[in-house]
């Protein structure tokens, strides 16, 4: 299970938190990253979230996510690995959550409180063409999401994704608009019959105060969605609202905290969601 959340501050991408979406295939690696990030060696973010909504199930699901990603950086290469926790509240009985959406269940079977470790996302990405004036910074990336979460629980289907794409982005002084596109090819099975998957995401982040004494801070909006895993049913889609504030560094060390607001579009979508992300960074 992954998260679907993927807004960026003015450069620094981050994951997403909550159990879902191949739209998830992005990760913290895959989004702009802001002029900390850029220096630090390497970085570990946490992220709890709240999610709620019916997921096709029939019923309103209210799920926590608490995610946590190491980041490490060296010259053109970023490597990730995110851990995520996940809570499931009212979980049909029998049913599995797959990435926006509940399967095999049905609404009359009863419910069930779950919990436990998500599916493990390890990410790789490399620059290969760095921005100059209009022209945008062109960095590739894959994604395996690596099937950790139990399928007894209904936390996973014990199937594994792999993601192939490019983002680009750019540094217009204070704007600072983001995009990114990707494949998701999911395996499927007899119990689950899952296709594969197109992933975007599109946003722009804003500095809308910088203070060398107090730190910096940024605005962002974004649109992310994939097409859906399941024949028939809706792909995820959401619009998010973040404010990322960015400590001064101190020596080797600095410190961000971003919180968040997102919105769903569809079905497989939450109806709303929030959370917030603490990220230290080291250089």
């Amino acid at each position: 299970m992954e998260s679907f959340r993927f807004i960026a501050c003015r450069g620094r991408p981050r994951r997403v938190p909550a159990p879902w979406c191949a739209v998830c295939a992005v990760c913290a690696l895959l989004l702009p990253r802001c002029e900390a990030a850029n220096v630090a060696r390497y970085s570990v973010s946490n992220t709890p979230a709240y999610y709620s909504g019916d997921f096709h199930s029939g019923r309103r699901l209210s799920i926590f996510d608490d995610a946590t990603t190491i980041t490490l950086r060296k010259h053109r290469w970023t490597v990730g690995l995110t851990l995520p926790y996940v809570e499931i509240h009212d979980l049909p009985n029998g049913a599995t959550y797959n990435r926006g959406a509940v399967l095999n269940g049905a609404p009359a079977s009863g419910t069930s409180d779950v919990s436990g470790l998500g599916d493990l996302q390890l990410s790789l990405r490399a620059r290969v063409s760095a921005g100059r004036g209009l022209r945008p910074t062109v960095s590739p990336y894959l994604q395996v999401d690596i099937p950790t979460a139990s399928t007894s629980k209904g936390l996973g289907t014990g199937l594994a994704s792999y993601t192939a794409g490019v983002e680009l982005r750019e540094n217009l002084g204070w704007v600072f608009p983001y995009a990114q596109a990707g494949y998701a090819f999911v395996q499927s099975n007899a119990v689950y019959r899952l296709r594969d998957a197109w992933v975007w995401n599109i946003g722009v982040a804003a500095a809308v105060f910088q203070s060398r004494r107090y730190g910096s801070n940024f605005l962002s909006l974004g649109y992310s969605g994939n097409t859906s895993e399941v024949p028939g049913e809706s792909g995820v889609q959401v619009v998010e609202l973040a404010w990322e504030h960015q400590f001064p560094w101190i020596g080797s060390r600095a410190f961000s905290l971003q919180p968040f607001l997102l919105k769903g579009l569809t079905s497989s979508s939450p109806d709303f969601g929030g959370g917030v992300e603490l990220t230290a960074l080291f250089r």
